[in-house]
């Protein structure tokens, strides 16, 4: 007996929810067996300072980082200070700068304590300057207290299903860097979050890297003291732990202050900020390379503050170069 064609729109129709919810079902997952393997990567893509740390962790063994504010960002370049290194020193080591934009002690330290306890790493050289040491939060895992059934739902799903958690990922802003954590080795950190990146690429300026030039960069020192300095200040106590993390790790720590000019160096330079830093030299028993009050010329810079150019980025790099293979000597000894 043949069905009519009123009763077959009416199975039509109640087949279709269930076809719907069977095709939704297999999507999801689709997609969750996909993100099981790939989830170290999409719970990274959202935020800089975790990209660059899913970058680091990737690479293969890298043996310097720099960890720093956009004054690092802008004024190191990895691929010259590997140079510089590796010609003096006759070895294969890579660099990585780790800076970013939007920075302060909570995601220094966040950054610092998950790349320290990379296998091969030697030498780290964090940035040191008031915008580095702001306050601020983490910016991510921290989520606040549901206010109505949907944001409960939200957190339900988000904390149990892949899809949801990490779906901010899949934005085009932020799934453009997935080749940048899985292609990490051929990145040196530079590539991403800087303005001026091909010009100056596609630029063959040739600077003047003569001794006499290197020689006035040389930066003033900041040693550490006797004095006892109190246990409970935030920043104090960050530099404390990473110091003590470092030395657990056999991992050679620098402090570098890069250079300022105009009020940005004034502001920079006073009696409290350099008794700041002063402190932070004490609590992690290491000098601190103050590059902040040499007298550099405004035409190494950028801007009119405190990011350098493609000329200040290439001198500055390659006297870091020596700095850092000066530190691992003296260590060695």
């Amino acid at each position: 007996m043949k069905m009519s064609k009123l009763a077959k729109n009416k199975l039509k129709k109640r087949i279709k929810p269930a076809l719907y919810f069977s095709y939704l079902a297999i999507t999801l997952i689709v997609f969750e067996v996909f993100l099981i393997p790939s989830s170290f990567i999409f719970s990274n893509l959202t935020d800089r300072i975790r990209l660059k740390s899913a970058m680091f962790k990737f690479r293969n063994p890298t043996e310097i980082l720099f960890i720093g504010s956009s004054r690092f960002k802008d004024g190191i370049s990895p691929k010259i200070v590997s140079e510089v290194f590796n010609k003096t020193e006759n070895v294969r080591w890579s660099a990585f700068n780790g800076a970013t934009t939007g920075t302060n002690m909570n995601r220094l330290e966040y950054f610092f304590n998950n790349t320290v306890v990379k296998p091969g790493l030697v030498t780290v050289i964090i940035e040191i300057s008031l915008p580095q040491l702001r306050e601020g939060t983490l910016g991510f895992n921290s989520e606040a207290e549901p206010r109505d059934f949907e944001d409960k739902l939200q957190q339900t799903l988000s904390s149990n299903l892949r899809i949801s958690e990490y779906r901010k990922s899949f934005r085009l802003e932020h799934l453009i860097y997935v080749p940048a954590i899985v292609g990490a080795s051929h990145f040196e950190g530079s590539e991403l979050f800087r303005k001026n990146i091909i010009p100056d690429l596609l630029s063959e300026d040739k600077f003047d890297l003569s001794e006499e030039r290197l020689n006035k960069w040389q930066p003033v020192l900041i040693y550490p003291t006797e004095e006892e300095v109190t246990k409970g200040d935030r920043i104090l106590d960050a530099f404390s732990r990473m110091s003590d993390l470092a030395f657990e790790k056999n991992v050679n720590l620098l402090f570098v202050i890069p250079p300022t000019i105009n009020q940005r160096n004034k502001k920079e330079n006073t009696k409290e900020v350099l008794d700041l830093y002063q402190k932070i030299s004490t609590v992690s028993k290491r000098p601190i390379y103050n590059y902040g009050n040499i007298l550099i010329p405004e035409s190494n810079f950028r801007d009119k503050d405190s990011h350098l150019n493609k000329e200040g980025r290439v001198i500055f790099s390659t006297v870091l170069a020596r700095v850092i293979k000066g530190s691992l000597k003296i260590k060695q000894n």
